[in-house]
Order: C-alpha cells, then structure tokens, then sequence
C-alpha cells in the first residue's frame, strides 16, 4: 500500500520540477519579454529538418505600411526556356504552349508595354537577336551575328557577341553594348566595347553609336527611358538616350569591395527618374584590420556633375551589398574577426544609417533578393554538413523569417506580391546514361505551390509573362 501511494507522490514531484525547469528557461537571456525594438522570431519550419542558428533580430521598427500592397488575386503566366524554346505555362489551364519551335534561344525579354519579345539564338559564340510578337508571330532577326563581327576592332577578338542588351522604356527600341571574346590560352577573355547601340524593333533602324569612353560594366536606363547610365573605370557616366548631353561623376574605387564578385557597382535609379544611387568603397576607405567604409552616394541626374550626397558610411567587411527596390534599405552581407567564422547579415536604413535588422549566428548565409515592397526578402543558409541550401523569405516589420519549400535550390524571382518562382534540388536519375532534372515550382505566401515544369534539365531563364 505503502508502494501504491508513493507513485502520485513521485508523479507529483516530477511535474512541479518540470514546471520549476520550464520557469528558468524562460529566465534565460534571448527568451524573456522583448520591448518593440528587441523583438526576436525563430523562423517557422514547414518540415521537420533542424536549422542550428539563431534567430534573425529586428533592431529597430522600420517604416512599415502593409495598405501599399497590391491585390494579387489574378492568375499568372509563366515564361521560361526549355529545350531552346520559349514555353509559356498558364495558371489558369495548367498548361504549357511553346512560342518558338527553333531549339537555339539562349535568352529573351518581353518589351515594357509586353507587346513584342526580344531574344537571343544561336550556339557556341555565334550569336543573333531577334524580335517577334508577345504570342509568337512575325518574328524577324534584328542584328546578325554577321554584323556584330563587323564591330571588329584592333587587336582582332575571335568572336563577338551581343553582350548586354535591354529594352528602352517606353519605346519599341532595343539598346545593346556588345563584348569581344579574345582567345588567352585555353580561355577567352572578356572585352567590354565601349560603343552603345540602338535599334528601332519595328523598323530596324539603326542610330548612331554612342560612345563611352572606360566602360567597365553595365549600363541602366532611367525609368521614363529618357536617359541612360553606365559604369565606368571612374565612375559613372549619364547622358541622354540619344547621346547628347554627356556627363560623368568620377571618384575613384576599388570595386572589390563592392560586392561577392562585383567587376564594378551597381546604379538605383529613383522612380522618378530625377536621381540615381551607387555604391562605392574608395581607395583610401581600407581601414585597419581590411574592414573597408561602403558609402552610398545620391547623385541627382540634372546636376551630375555637383558633389553627390553621401547617405550612409559604415564600417566592416562586406560583400553582397544591394539596395532595397524602395532604395531606402541597404543590405550587406559582413564578415568580422569578433564573431570568428560568422556571417552577419545586416539592412541599415540610408537615410539616419540605422541597423535595422541582424541575423549573425551563420557560418554560411547569403542574401537571395529583395520582395517588391522592400519588406520582405529572401536568404539561403546551408546546415552543417549538408551541400542543400535552406531558404527562408524574411518579413522586416515583423522580424520574422520563415522557411519555404523545403526541396527548394534557390528562389529565382517574385512574380507578384505573394507569388515566387523557384528550382527543385537537382535529382539525380539512374539510367543509360544517367541524367540529372530539376522542376519549375510557382510558390506562394501562406498557400499551395504549384508544379509549372517537371522533370527538365534544362529549364532556363523563367519570368512572369
């Protein structure tokens, strides 16, 4: 008997130390009541895989208003490259419909008013651009690989090839700046032309080229399409779309600093298309310890020439620095000694210089791209020991960050406010011979993924249509 009442008893003692237990662990430091501007969120998991970090930190409230986001209710095209074919998928039907049947495109993008595509065939370095109806008709080349060979300058490339090509706003007119390939040993090497052409799609005349002189990366039109800048090994250089009024704002950098790769930095122009944004690090910003001061420059664009408006310098070693669309957000990727192997990611607000938002307890993290609100945006981590990357989709008001398809590879592009596109993990296939596929997924904010291409090796280049 003297048994039988000692078991509620001892059932009676573990519980109240279970509760003794719960009450010190909620005592600890990162789990007591946070005032607003400490609040913390462990990302929400949809499977069961264990992410061993910290939870991202919001260190203080930016400014938030959910009312700005659009409805989103109507259902999406997909377009992407398979097989050397542009396919169009439909949400509505489920189905997939090609658009070219030629099994060469390399690349294409769809005009501004989404009237016209322009895209690139071809094999090897044997390149053309065409141009063709939003629904595939009347397609007709617009620049021969003939005609780029004739660029040719001194000493002779072996090949060349469009390079960057965009679509001026606003106009049926497509802009390219094409690259000599000069053969170095068993490589080519890159050379930037520092011509800039420009071609009417519907009548396929040509303007005269533009000249830009030390262009050492990518040009960017203005929203209103009236202007057009470029990078150069100074600076940057504006001038009007049609070549006139030419002026450049130089200062010195050092573009390794830049960012994860960078050959130069990248421009922000403002909506309104009355200012641009840049990053520098300048030769003399190295610091000790090889942090270096990343500054933010706004250059207004009828006034290029003035001293710029410096935004933000903060100190540390980046890499991966971008701005947010809104272009009030900076986010950086920042390597420091103090945290040993860590990777902090960090967003500042560029008007006060502010942190905003840290996630630092990561051996390997990597920012994956902004949402169109700049509230939301995406990052990927690899788990110890694991070659498979998790992603997450963050939320900066909340400061909260969640977990989305668990076979996911990497987060490709938004399509709307709460539509993304995405790459399954590689699977590998046995066979004779063996093949490796990937599938085309259409993810959405708090519903259902759906499968927009299955098992495809060669899926490329997928966008909303």
């Amino acid at each position: 008997m003297q048994n039988d009442l000692s078991k509620p008893a001892c059932a009676l003692i573990i519980f109240l130390l279970f509760v003794v237990v719960l009450g010190v662990i909620a005592c600890q430091p990162g789990n007591q009541v946070l005032n607003e501007s400490e609040i913390s969120s462990t990302p929400v998991l949809t499977s069961n895989i264990s992410v061993a970090t910290a939870p991202p930190t919001r260190v203080t409230n930016p400014d938030c208003d959910p009312s700005n986001t659009p409805n989103t209710d109507e259902p999406v095209k997909i377009a992407y490259i398979k097989g050397g074919n542009i396919w169009v998928w439909d949400e509505t039907t489920q189905e997939s419909l090609p658009l070219t049947d030629t099994g060469d495109v390399l690349a294409f993008k769809r005009s501004p008013d989404q009237q016209l595509i322009a895209y690139e065939r071809g094999y090897y370095f044997d390149h053309d651009l065409w141009v063709m109806d939003a629904d595939g008709h009347n397609a007709h080349l617009l620049v021969s690989s003939e005609e780029l060979m004739s660029l040719q300058k001194e000493p002779a490339h072996e090949f060349i090839v469009l390079g960057q090509w965009e679509w001026q706003p606003e106009e049926h007119m497509v802009a390219y700046a094409p690259q000599g390939l000069l053969r170095s040993s068993s490589e080519f090497k890159r050379v930037l032309y520092e011509e800039l052409y420009l071609i009417k799609t519907e009548t396929g005349e040509r303007f005269p080229a533009i000249s830009i002189p030390n262009r050492s990366g990518d040009f960017q039109f203005s929203p209103d399409g009236s202007q057009i800048a470029a990078v150069t090994d100074f600076g940057i250089s504006l001038f009007n779309s049609n070549g006139e009024n030419f002026r450049s704002f130089e200062m010195e950098h050092d573009p390794w600093y830049v960012g994860m790769g960078d050959i130069s930095p990248r421009i922000y122009w403002s909506q309104d298309s009355t200012s641009l944004r840049t990053i520098f690090s300048t030769e003399d910003s190295v610091i000790s310890g090889g942090d270096t001061v990343l500054t933010i420059w706004e250059v207004p664009a009828d006034d290029f020439t003035d001293d710029p408006i410096p935004r933000i310098a903060t100190n540390g070693f980046f890499a991966n620095a971008q701005l947010s669309p809104n272009l009030k957000y900076l986010v950086v990727q920042a390597h420091h000694s103090i945290e040993g192997d860590k990777i902090a990611l960090r967003i500042f607000n560029i008007e006060n210089g502010e942190m905003i938002y840290s996630n630092s307890d990561y051996e390997i993290i990597s920012f994956d791209g902004w949402h169109p609100d700049s509230v939301h945006f995406n990052y990927y981590i690899f788990e110890r020991d694991s070659t498979d990357p998790v992603n997450f989709i963050a939320d900066l008001c909340a400061g909260s960050a969640r977990r989305f398809a668990p076979t996911a590879d990497l987060l490709l592009s938004w399509v709307n406010y709460d539509q993304y596109l995405y790459y399954s993990r590689l699977v590998y296939l046995e066979g004779d011979p063996p093949n490796l596929y990937r599938e085309l997924w259409l993810g959405m904010l708090g519903g259902k993924d759906q499968l927009v291409e299955p098992e495809e090796s060669d899926l490329n280049s997928p966008i909303r249509w």
